[in-house]
């Protein structure tokens, strides 16, 4: 399994649970972590809301799909520049882009 995934100026550790940017360390959450290192590890492949629901939170039935949108859109201004990694395929869910 891949340790880190370099993207530009974007370095996501998958083992420390780190996102750096332009070598600054980025502050994000658990979960914002959980979604970012889920899409990244595999680039290219589109995640439902649904997968990232199950995976991220473990199926707690109480979340609901919107919960992915807001986190995803918390992920994205937190990357700045680096946002358009993380994109929408409309109607089927999120995919990250190298």
């Amino acid at each position: 399994e891949r340790v880190e995934l370099k993207a530009g100026n974007l370095t996501i550790n998958f083992v420390k649970k780190l996102v750096i940017v332009n070598g600054e360390e980025l502050r994000v959450s658990p979960k914002e972590f959980g979604i970012l290192s889920m899409l990244a590890k595999q680039p290219g492949r589109v995640f439902s809301r649904e997968e990232i629901l199950a995976e991220v939170w473990h199926g707690d039935s109480y979340v609901l799909d919107r919960t992915v949108d807001v986190h995803i859109a918390r992920v994205r201004r937190k990357l700045g520049e680096n946002a358009f990694h993380v994109t929408n395929r409309q109607g089927y869910g999120y995919c990250f882009e190298e």
